[in-house]
């Protein structure tokens, strides 16, 4: 692991991880973590791990030695804020693998010390939901309606037990079999629905809300490493590219941080808030004037009228 991303590691207030499945040809795929660096607003790859399994034991191998790293690399193990007050981590995002959750949460448990942290939590998928997020974007599915879309997406907004339980029945007696087996599948996940909704997370509202609801900085951080590093690599070239593309990450952000120029300066979390609300008003104007403008078409009743015989 590189010294400085290792140190970076320690200023984040949440990681993105996810598996990336073009870099390397063969059997192993890459395990990316990304974030978002407050004070130079940029996404940056921090971290990489290969494995050619995504089973519990592999996810448990993973975090350990990714934990282990940062570490061994930087001489101070890596806080998370919900298990101790002086930590900085809020949050872990990922996708919804059930392997890559349920190994997260053994990890929380054997780092949770309940006279420090006031958590008394014994089981793992517990435990997990005071500091992991899944990918509220994995709620899509596909081939469904723009109705049943929204009513799933909606989810994570849903505030009281009583709308909740309106969703779990709507997706129990839904017509389509695929919604009906989606849901069957996060039956067996007890942590993924808390995972995305806010009201029903026992995270610290402060750490949910000041942390994405996506993991949308490792999809881009896989698109800039498949750009700088190329694609379908041999094992070692992989690990070897990722090295050099480490060490150009490294001495961007010791550059931004000495200099203070940064490389995207309009990307703030408020400016891309900002920027994502302009485009929801600019989207919604072209909505209103586009069925504003199909009103005022004639009926053909109009037009008969008004032809002269």
């Amino acid at each position: 692991m590189n010294p400085v991303l290792a140190e970076v590691i320690h200023q984040c207030r949440f990681l993105a991880c996810d598996f990336t499945f073009k870099r390397v040809h063969g059997n192993f795929n890459e395990w990316e973590v990304a974030t978002v660096l407050d004070g130079i607003n940029e996404n940056l790859t921090l971290a990489h791990i290969y494995s050619h399994s995504m089973s519990l034991e592999a996810f448990c191998l993973i975090w350990d030695g990714f934990f282990r790293a940062v570490e061994t690399t930087s001489h101070h193990p890596l806080l998370f804020k919900a298990f101790h007050k002086s930590g900085n981590l809020c949050t872990i995002i990922g996708n919804a693998d059930a392997p890559q959750a349920q190994a997260l949460g053994e990890y929380f448990l054997k780092i949770n010390n309940p006279s420090k942290s006031g958590i008394e939590e014994s089981l793992p998928e517990r435990l997990l939901l005071y500091a992991f997020k899944s990918n509220a974007n994995g709620l899509l599915k596909k081939g469904s309606s723009h109705e049943d879309v929204d009513k799933i997406m909606s989810y994570p907004s849903l505030k009281t037990p009583e709308k909740r339980q309106e969703f779990r029945e709507w997706c129990t007696n839904h017509p389509l079999d695929s919604i009906q087996a989606w849901y069957k599948n996060k039956l067996g996940l007890p942590w993924y629905l808390p995972s995305i909704n806010m009201h029903e997370s026992p995270m610290d509202r402060v750490l949910w809300v000041t942390t994405p609801r996506t993991s949308n900085s490792s999809e881009i951080s896989h698109a800039q490493s498949n750009m700088r590093t190329d694609i379908r690599l041999p094992l070692l070239t992989a690990l070897s590219s990722a090295k050099k593309y480490d060490q150009q990450v490294a001495e961007r952000v010791q550059s931004a941080t000495q200099t203070c120029i940064l490389s995207y300066r309009h990307n703030s979390l408020q400016d891309r808030l900002s920027c994502q609300l302009g485009r929801a008003r600019s989207k919604s104007l072209k909505a209103k004037d586009a069925l504003k403008g199909i009103q005022e078409i004639p009926n053909d009743e109009t037009v008969l009228e008004k032809v002269p015989e």
